[in-house]
């Protein structure tokens, strides 16, 4: 178990050596509030007789002590009126003049309501109200007798109709405003970012790698690192999670990792998240696709120079894999890349996958083509007999009824996830959009130690909501879900029953016995204050897994490698290193 002092980072990424705290304004209270009243207000007022001070006895001393006593508070008063106790100033939300991650992306934009749009809205409610009120009045001067009763209905009913046809223009009308600002993917990108077509799909990724060991942009200098031989010996891969992008890599996990271990780390935008293209075949959304292009991920690391490069399966057989694809490939589309069998490779392939994308990761590993797998905080669900081999179940009798309700039971699901989609693209578009939504999620999916980082701290907001700025964002997401729910099947075909050919190998128990089964390595990192995916869930599925090995972070919530990047760091070093 590692216990490492916790890391703050810079918005920019990396580390800072001390904590981020949000500007708090503190207004302090005049010294005549603390009860100090000013030496000059009382010097300048104040005068006493010296014959008050020739009077004997004590008596006669406290008197004139009273006197002066009296002068002085008469004398200061009107200098020193009563404060009026000022207001607790509220602390300053650090988000509203802080600097933007992306200036060039306008993530704060809110639609406004315009004169013609307004008028637009008055108008056309005040039609459907009347429409609605001819169809009504036809009706009930038809079967009813017109009462004071059934004339406050409709009244009621005309007020009903009026708003909520005003409420759904004006949101039709904020809506154009919101998708006439969105931008296309490479336009929404950053200056490093990379676009690589794998399988027909164009996925945008992030490349670093460490200093001195960058591929040479002249064929002289390919594999020449000050004078010695520096082919790469180290790829990794990085998937993210539900949600997120590859700014959850990028932020302090990823040119870290490059650094550390002399490598070259890649991270790409899963399907329907990020700027990867928002393609209509569902199959395109499953953790099996996202595999795919995990591994694809690793020959584009190794891939010589800085041009990227381009795979396409167009002359490929759909039945093959990626890995026997790039078998038969001799070169990529520019020429530049050779991609060879795993035979001739020298290079360490890595896949690291978080939540979702450790699903995808545990898949990559089990085809057979990586080295060694870190799965942080995995939804790979430890249940199951692994010892039972999934031809078994085909051989076991089933019951035509369960056969029945099976089916129907998938029926509704599929059903029930197309109607829904609607109202979750519309859920999505109140909610992603919403800073708010982004730092209140953050912060309670981490630890508690990170927490106020993840309030305060505005560039992981904007890292995890920069692709609500790019064209059909929210489709991408509903197209997730809709693929869970069908396993990646079409709308009809799902409706008949037809399921993924991948459906029984795709089984978390069936992926943990092909992880078992394959060469890899496997380290599970995890958080020890994870609410998302239980910590416990981690510790039975290394029980499943005996050649994995286990990491607890304490403290820690679903983001190890955001929350603490030095110990996870350092936790993935010696596991790669030993």
């Amino acid at each position: 178990m590692l216990r490492a002092t916790p890391a703050v980072l810079a918005p920019s990424g990396g580390f800072t050596a001390g904590p981020t705290r949000a500007r708090v304004a503190v207004r302090g209270k005049s010294s005549v509030a603390r009860g100090f009243i000013p030496s000059a207000a009382v010097s300048s007022k104040v005068f006493v007789s010296s014959k008050t001070f020739k009077t004997n006895g004590v008596g006669a001393s406290h008197a004139s002590s009273r006197r002066a006593s009296s002068i002085v508070t008469h004398a200061a008063s009107p200098a020193m009126p009563a404060p009026s106790p000022e207001p607790a100033q509220e602390e300053e939300d650090p988000y509203a003049n802080s600097p933007r991650l992306y200036p060039n992306l306008d993530l704060d934009f809110t639609p406004k309501l315009t004169i013609p749009g307004l008028v637009s809205c008055v108008v056309v409610s005040w039609a459907a109200v009347v429409a609605y009120a001819v169809l009504y009045s036809k009706f009930h001067l038809t079967h009813y007798a017109m009462t004071f009763k059934v004339l406050i209905l409709e009244m009621v009913s005309f007020a009903i109709v009026g708003a909520a046809v005003f409420w759904v223009v004006r949101n039709v009308l904020e809506e154009v405003q919101e998708q006439g600002r969105l931008l296309s993917a490479e336009a929404a990108g950053d200056a490093d970012s990379l676009f690589v077509n794998v399988d027909g799909l164009n996925v945008h990724y992030k490349k670093r790698t460490a200093k001195g060991n960058d591929k040479g942009k002249d064929s002289g200098d390919k594999g020449k690192d000050n004078g010695n031989d520096t082919d790469i010996k180290i790829a990794i891969s990085c998937v993210h999670g539900f949600g997120a992008n590859a700014y959850s890599w990028e932020r302090s996990a990823l040119a870290p990792l490059a650094e550390t271990l002399n490598a070259i780390a890649v991270a790409h935008d899963s399907p329907g998240f990020g700027l990867t293209e928002r393609a209509s075949d569902l199959s395109l959304y499953t953790p099996r696709t996202n595999a795919v292009i995990a591994r694809a991920m690793l020959d584009v690391a190794c891939a010589d120079g800085n041009e990227v490069a381009s795979y396409d399966d167009k002359d490929v057989p759909t039945n093959k894999t990626w890995n026997e694809a790039v078998g038969e490939m001799e070169t990529t589309e520019g020429g530049d890349a050779s991609l060879t069998n795993q035979s001739e490779r020298k290079t360490r392939r890595i896949v690291i996958g978080h939540s979702m994308g450790g699903l995808a990761a545990a898949i990559a590993a089990a085809e057979g083509d990586v080295d060694d797998v870190i799965l942080v905080a995995p939804a790979v669900i430890a249940s199951g007999d692994v010892s039972r081999d999934a031809s078994d179940a085909s051989k076991k009798s089933v019951n035509p009824l369960s056969l029945i309700f099976g089916a129907v039971a998938r029926i509704f699901r599929v059903a029930l996830a197309f109607l829904v989609s609607p109202l979750l693209k519309f859920a999505l578009r109140k909610l992603v959009r919403s800073v708010s939504f982004w730092r209140n999620g953050l912060a309670r999916a981490v630890g508690a130690s990170s927490r106020e980082k993840m309030r305060t701290d505005t560039s992981w907001a904007d890292g995890y909501r920069r692709p609500s700025a790019v064209l059909g964002w929210d489709t991408g997401i509903v197209r997730v879900v809709l693929a869970a729910a069908t396993g990646g099947v079409g709308g009809v075909a799902a409706f008949f029953g037809k399921k993924s050919p991948h459906a029984e190998t795709d089984l978390p128990a069936n992926i943990i016995k092909a992880l078992n089964a394959s060469k890899a390595r496997v380290l599970i990192v995890h958080g020890s204050e994870d609410f998302i995916v239980p910590v416990s869930n981690s510790e039975n599925l290394a029980k499943m897994i005996p050649k994995a090995q286990l990491v607890v972070m304490p403290g820690v919530g679903h983001l190890p490698h955001e929350e603490d990047p030095r110990a996870f760091l350092e936790a993935v070093t010696k596991f790669v290193l030993q």
